[in-house]
């Protein structure tokens, strides 16, 4: 199954509200042949990456590819490709490859509007695409205390269970919350402790493996918004003051 995106990343820097101007801090079209190495790292591994996740991440190009297959002068896009095939030792062997890129030592940034020309796949069950952010003190102080920004999710075992899973996309955010554990019968030690979430949802009328959607979030000291082909669809207020909510105003962000 293959996640198309085109003109990904426009990142642009803005102070306060949205409605103030904004000025293009970063960007990839994908204009070269190959993945930007300036601007992107593979993240390598088969360990589950703390989701269970069942693929070995590779930095293959039958996993991560700029253009097309068929055409290798093709470019302004990036594919990231899942494939059913035997990959890595025990105790990561696993039976799928697939692609994972970040912007962490090469790009981090706080407060902007950041967006996406995303083609999602045809979803199967087990697929679940995502373009999301990391704080950067990730390495340092762990997940949920880094916070977690997720631009798109798509995927959700609930939206099988109601057949709208290729056409409802979310966006989350997670911080880490004293005294409070999610609840996970499926994850590791039935759950993460501390990790607190907010979700929105969007449904639209035809499938997202029909045609690119913009897929966009707008964060600032005060709120983060989520927009599907410019369209607001979630708003998360950030607390004033709040130490619950340091992670959206402290630290700055990778892709």
């Amino acid at each position: 199954m293959r996640h198309f995106y085109r003109t990904l990343f426009f990142l642009l820097a803005t102070c306060g509200s949205p409605a103030f101007a904004q000025t293009l801090v970063w960007s990839d079209e994908f204009s070269q042949p190959r993945l930007d190495a300036e601007k992107w790292t593979y993240e390598v591994g088969g360990h589950g990456f703390g989701n269970g996740e069942l693929q070995y991440y590779t930095s293959g190009e039958s996993n991560v590819f700029v253009g097309s297959k068929t055409n290798a002068a093709d470019t302004g896009y990036l594919v990231i490709e899942a494939r059913r095939e035997n990959y890595g030792v025990p105790p990561e062997n696993r039976q799928f490859t697939s692609g994972r890129i970040v912007t962490s030592g090469k790009f981090n940034f706080k407060y902007g509007t950041i967006q996406a020309r995303i083609k999602l796949p045809n979803l199967q069950n087990g697929l679940w695409p995502a373009f999301w952010m990391l704080g950067a003190n990730y390495p340092t102080d762990g997940w949920p205390r880094s916070g977690e920004i997720d631009i798109l999710e798509a995927g959700f075992q609930t939206d099988w269970q109601t057949n709208v899973a290729n056409r409802k996309s979310h966006s989350t955010v997670h911080w880490f919350q004293d005294n409070f554990q999610e609840i996970d019968p499926n994850a590791p030690g039935n759950g993460w402790w501390g990790n607190a979430s907010a979700t929105g949802s969007n449904t639209i009328s035809g499938n997202f493996y029909d045609d690119f959607h913009i897929f966009k979030v707008t964060w600032t000291p005060t709120q983060i918004l989520g927009y599907v082909d410019n369209v607001q669809f979630y708003t998360f207020n950030i607390p004033p003051g709040d130490p619950n909510f340091t992670e959206f105003t402290t630290n700055p962000y990778y892709v």
